[in-house]
């Protein structure tokens, strides 16, 4: 886990610039989520990370490359076509992909005074 916290760390500024969430909000956020999760007993941390069939660091390299993409997306002007592919894309990954990989299995782990 403390490899995927620094992986995941490594692009906090480019989260805090982009979104516009400010230092304190965004540590406070993750400082929140690591805490929950280092509350987790280690049989369920164990749970988490085999609770998906897609490993965490292969994920990792999906957001990676839906990064790059979106990087790609952005620089190319005048394509009404490649922006809403690009928007369809980043609610996919946003809301569907993460949640369902992610943030859905690590809510029901969670206490439910969890913020």
């Amino acid at each position: 886990m403390e490899h995927l916290h620094n992986q995941m760390q490594s692009w906090s500024p480019r989260l805090r610039d982009d979104l516009g969430v400010s230092v304190e909000a965004s540590n406070a956020l993750a400082t929140a989520i690591s805490a929950d999760v280092r509350g987790l007993s280690a049989e369920t941390r164990a749970s988490l990370v085999s609770a998906t069939p897609v490993p965490l660091k292969q994920r990792i390299d999906e957001l990676v490359a839906f990064q790059a993409f979106m990087d790609t997306a952005a620089s190319i002007k005048g394509a009404p076509s490649l922006t809403r592919a690009q928007v369809i894309v980043q609610n996919y990954v946003c809301f569907a992909y993460l949640g369902d990989a992610c943030f859905r299995i690590l809510a029901q782990a969670s206490p439910p005074d969890a913020p």
